[in-house]
């Protein structure tokens, strides 16, 4: 008697697919324009996913033809080329190489509609997009009290604040707090989300207390007893920019995609407007306004100075 069996084994990889992801962000605010082109990619049976993460060419086209029409004024095209000027941080994908593709004569004008086109000629394969452009807000700076402050005390609260007002073709608005510091005389920055929104118009009162417990958060709270690691380091806070962000619709419906999902259906649509890929093509603008702040403030002497931040030096 013969023992036959069928062969059962199961190949769980499917076919691969060229795929392309597309992040970028056309802001109308500058002439330097910059796309992040990537492709999904398939590990080997021998690899992980992760192994095969940390290989670049598993990443990265090896040619493209990218271009940017202005379909309002077909006239304007504007080509854009691989740049790996920009280093990128070690992480989860391969970080050896940084391929962005960027263009330095492209200036959006409001009102215009922009064609994104992608055409690999190995495969044949072309991606397209298109956006319109979002204007920068106007930040305006109302009833300013006193400087602010790092060392913040309760008995003399100071703030700042700011209103913006609507931008066109915009849908969403981030704002946040930039920090320019040095560092043991490094330079560095560090950056406070402060709002996110959607309406129209925003007002917002930015306070000493959230920059002193920013600061506390990041940096750590200043020992009262003195510690001698205190002293090993020493951070200077240089100047302050308040910063706001306006995006349009599609990155709108994007972040809120993002966001954790409360609902009893757990699986979330996936949203892109890449024709042929995924990923997003669109616009924001960047709006940036110098804050006045000063370590010192007609009150210091007054002030009963108990929340201090690690390397920060009251003057």
């Amino acid at each position: 008697m013969a023992l036959q069996s069928c062969k059962n084994d199961i190949d769980i990889n499917a076919p691969w697919k060229e795929t392309a992801v597309v992040n970028g962000f056309i802001d109308i605010g500058t002439t330097h324009q910059y796309l992040r082109i990537t492709k999904t990619f398939q590990n080997a049976a021998n690899l992980t996913p992760q192994q095969a993460a940390q290989i670049s060419d598993s990443l990265y086209f090896d040619s493209l033809i990218v271009k940017i029409i202005d379909l309002t004024d077909t006239t304007q095209t504007f080509n854009f080329y691989k740049n790996t000027s920009i280093q990128k941080d070690p992480g989860y994908f391969a970080s050896d190489k940084n391929i962005l593709y960027y263009c330095d004569n492209m200036q959006p004008i409001l009102g215009h509609v922009y064609k994104l086109y992608i055409y690999n000629p190995k495969s044949g394969n072309t991606y397209t997009s298109q956006t319109s452009i979002v204007d920068k807000v106007v930040i305006m700076k109302n009833s300013p009290t006193y400087q602010l402050d790092i060392f913040y005390d309760p008995k003399f609260p100071n703030y700042i604040n700011f209103e913006w007002n609507i931008a066109q073709n915009a849908a969403i608005y981030t704002a946040l707090i930039r920090y320019y510091y040095t560092e043991n005389s490094i330079s560095k920055t560090a950056d406070q989300l402060i709002a996110i929104n959607d309406f129209d118009k925003f007002s917002f009162n930015f306070k000493s207390d959230q920059m002193n417990q920013f600061f506390i958060n990041t940096f750590g709270r200043r020992d009262v007893i003195n510690n001698p690691s205190d002293t090993l380091v020493f951070r200077k806070i240089n100047s302050i920019d308040y910063i706001v962000l306006a995006g349009t619709a599609d990155l709108k419906t994007a972040v809120d995609l993002s966001k954790p999902n409360t609902s009893l259906l757990q699986v979330k649509p996936d949203f892109s407007n890449i024709q042929g890929g995924l990923g997003l093509f669109t616009s924001r603008s960047t709006t940036t306004k110098y804050i006045p702040f000063d370590l010192k403030t007609p009150y210091s002497s007054e002030k009963n100075l108990t929340v201090n931040v690690k390397g920060f030096a009251q003057p």
